[in-house]
């Protein structure tokens, strides 16, 4: 759910001429968080 929001957010802020760098770093981070945690299940 929330990557799906920060997605959201993301292609709005590019749309936009903003920097949304940080924003991807957040996302990379979630993604890797939720591969590990299905590693461990």
């Amino acid at each position: 759910m929330k990557r799906q929001v920060l997605e959201s957010v993301i292609r709005a802020d590019e749309e936009n001429g903003r920097d949304a760098s940080e924003k991807k770093l957040e996302l990379g981070f979630l993604e890797d968080v939720f591969e590990s945690l299905d590693d461990i299940i």
